[in-house]
């Protein structure tokens, strides 16, 4: 075998290697590009990364000091003295609540093209805007309860028209002292400590958000609202039996079900449960490309605030201004109308990518 015949065998050899050796190091650079655009980009499997936001409850969520308008409207009706005084102690009660919050997790909202039949007998194709999410009942709650070391006092003494002391008994809810907050904890089965999760899922473009507000006296009598006029760039979501279908067959994995809005609000979660849902949105304008979704349902905590111009009323619940505390998750979504697939982006340009808002 001559030299010049072993060099060439040997040159082969390596730029055999070296073909090798770039292929491998091509395929490693796609695993790496995979890796890294796996966050960002949709995957058709439903794998993309689960966002979990972990309760949150607030000390100065469980009580509330306010007044009861209707009661002392009827002490004002009253006559001056004794008989007035009678409604006095309806003035800055406190309020508590034992304060429960679900965790709540979500796939970045995705879109997705369905084919509905036509009375002609075709097909029309709709785009689809969905959110996948599951919500978990940790056992967790809190309450406020009055700190026993610190003595309080539940009465107060008035001098009425007559110069005669009155000693007013306050209620027993009416403490006046300092409080503390205290975790309840439900063990995972214990139906005590089910909640009920009842959701509303509401798609606003940023475009209007500056307008959103809370309106009590709606028809369907659900505390979100905006006013009237701003309904451009809002929409609810609805149960779409198609796209429903398809989306849990695209984004479920094996022996994992899903619910639509509709029966997860009849399904009580027990401690330590987690359910999966899906929400949809037909009819999105498409040119839409910085929105939030507003998750009501997640928490029973909420505030309210008397109407000063109405604090007189005789009229039950009357005089209330009252927010109700809500998910926002912002959302970006880079493109014109023809996007399709790409995963949206969990962020509004300088902004939060969630917050707990009342609303």
């Amino acid at each position: 075998m001559s030299l010049r015949y072993t060099n060439n065998r040997a040159r082969r050899v390596c730029r055999a290697e070296s073909r090798a050796a770039r292929a491998i190091l091509a395929g490693l650079s796609a695993v790496v590009v995979l890796a890294l655009a796996s966050p960002l980009y949709a995957q058709n499997d439903g794998s993309a990364r689960i966002r979990v936001i972990k309760p949150f409850i607030g000390y100065e969520e469980t009580f509330q000091w306010s007044d009861v308008p209707e009661i002392i409207s009827e002490g004002t009706k009253a006559k001056e003295g004794a008989d007035a005084l009678e409604y006095a102690w309806a003035s800055d009660l406190f309020f508590e609540k034992q304060i429960w919050q679900l965790q709540f997790s979500y796939k970045n909202v995705r879109t997705i093209d369905v084919d509905y039949p036509t009375a002609d007998g075709k097909l029309k194709t709709k785009r689809v805007w969905y959110l996948v999410y599951s919500v978990t009942n940790t056992g967790k709650q809190l309450k406020a309860v009055q700190d026993e070391s610190v003595k309080s006092d539940v009465s107060q003494t008035i001098v009425d028209e007559n110069r005669k002391a009155i000693k007013f008994e306050f209620p027993s809810n009416n403490l006046k002292g300092v409080y503390r907050g205290e975790e309840v904890t439900y063990a995972n089965g214990d139906e005590e400590g089910a909640i009920e999760f009842v959701p509303r899922f509401v798609f606003a473009s940023a475009s209007i958000q500056d307008r959103l507000v809370y309106e009590r006296k709606t028809p369907d009598g659900l505390f979100y609202g905006q006013k009237r006029g701003s309904e451009e760039g809002v929409y609810y979501d609805s149960f779409d039996p198609i796209a429903f279908a398809k989306i849990a067959r695209k984004e479920g994995r094996k022996g994992q079900s899903f619910l639509d809005t509709t029966r997860v609000s009849n399904h009580k979660i027990l401690p330590g449960e987690t359910v999966w849902g899906i929400a949809t949105w037909s009819d999105v304008d498409p040119r839409i490309d910085k929105f939030s979704i507003y998750v009501s349902g997640l928490t029973n905590a909420l505030r309210w605030e008397l109407a000063e111009e109405e604090t007189d009323s005789d009229q039950v619940g009357a005089g209330r201004d009252v927010w109700r505390k809500v998910l926002k998750i912002n959302f970006f979504n880079p493109g014109d109308e023809a996007h399709s697939g790409k995963e949206i982006y969990n962020n509004l340009p300088g902004e939060l990518d969630y917050e707990w808002i009342y609303l």
